[in-house]
């Protein structure tokens, strides 16, 4: 018998280790390039964290400035792939979008503050003090990480609001930022 357990035991993590392998590759996604048209006079902002796509793929949402005015929220949808400023946006920086890809949090340089703007327009609304912001993400839950500044803990608050609350603690003793 133990010799014939070990044997079906061995036979089982096989298969097992070989369904988790064909799973994991079926699932493997496909780089994906957008070209979208910028009018000339639109510049987009150099930085990484400046541009989002949509999670439903129907929208990008980019840093950039017209002319020479100050740097808004713009937004592309690629159905019409014609961009559209975000109102009231001057200055924003590390946009999210929201889980169902209806409204984009993002910072204020100008006014120091997180914010979230409905994509389908309206003002945008003022959630809590973001001093120097270093990264914004829209969580399922409804939740929206944040790092206030650029060497101290995330924080986290309710995408509708509230009371902004510390969820990392970073360890001074290891240097950790």
């Amino acid at each position: 018998w133990p010799a014939r357990l070990a044997v079906a035991f061995g036979v089982l993590g096989l298969a097992a280790a070989a369904f988790a392998f064909w799973e994991a590759r079926s699932h493997e996604s496909s780089p994906v390039a957008l070209d979208l048209p910028c009018p000339p006079d639109l510049r987009l902002h150099y930085y990484w964290s400046s541009s989002a796509i949509s999670p439903d793929g129907s929208h990008v949402v980019a840093v950039a400035a017209r002319g020479g005015g100050r740097n808004q929220l713009w937004t592309w949808s690629l159905a019409s792939a014609d961009p559209t400023p975000v109102a009231d946006t001057e200055l924003p920086t590390f946009p999210a979008w929201s889980p169902d890809s209806r409204s984009i949090a993002f910072a204020s340089a100008i006014e120091r503050a997180l914010y979230r703007v409905p994509l389908a327009g309206g003002r945008p609304t003022r959630l809590c003090d973001m001093v120097d912001g270093r990264g914004v993400s829209w969580g399922r839950k409804s939740v929206i990480a944040f790092a206030p500044t650029g060497s101290g803990p995330i924080w986290a608050i309710p995408a509708g609001g509230g009371a902004p609350r510390q969820v990392t603690e970073p360890d001074r003793s290891r240097h950790e930022t």
